[in-house]
C-alpha cells in the first residue's frame, strides 16, 4: 500500500531528472519522477531500497549494507532517531543530534526538538519523544 503527495519547490527537483525512483534522505520514502515531475510517495510500512528501487519489508535492512547504492547525503537512522547516518561513497558514518531531546529531520537536514518531528524506528514503535 503507497500514499502519495506532491511537494512543490521553486524548480522541481526532477527537472533534471530522468524518470524514476529515487533516494531521498528519508528511507520511509522516494521520489517518483514522471515527465519531470517529482511526486514522494510514501512506503507504508517499509522502507525504499535504493538497489531494487522498491519499498520492501524491514527485515531486509541491514547495518552493515546501509549505504549500499545510496547517493552521498544524510539519512533517517531507522534504529535510532536521535542519530542520523552519513554515507560518503558507501561508507556508513553515524552521528548523534547534540541533545537528547532532538530528532534527525530529513527534509531540513538538521536535528529538531522532538515535539515538531515524527520518530520512527523499525522497531515498530512510531512516536513523538
Amino acid at each position: 500500500m503507497f500514499t502519495s503527495f506532491h511537494v512543490f519547490f521553486p524548480i522541481d527537483p526532477c527537472a533534471l531528472k530522468a524518470d524514476g525512483k529515487y533516494v531521498t534522505r528519508d528511507i520511509y520514502q522516494y521520489m517518483q519522477c514522471t515527465n519531470h515531475v517529482s511526486t514522494y510517495v510514501k512506503c507504508v510500512s517499509q522502507y525504499f531500497d535504493p538497489n531494487s528501487t522498491s519499498c520492501v519489508d524491514y527485515k531486509q535492512l541491514s547495518k552493515d549494507s546501509f549505504c549500499q547504492d545510496r547517493p552521498n547525503s544524510n539519512y533517517i537512522n531507522p534504529w535510532n532517531c536521535h542519530k542520523f547516518i552519513n554515507c560518503t561513497d558507501g561508507n556508513k558514518h553515524i552521528s548523534n543530534c547534540s541533545t537528547p531531546n532532538l530528532v534527525y529531520d530529513p527534509i531540513s537536514d538538521l536535528c529538531q526538538p522532538s515535539d515538531e518531528i515524527l520518530c520512527k524506528q523499525i522497531n515498530g514503535k512510531h512516536r513523538n519523544i
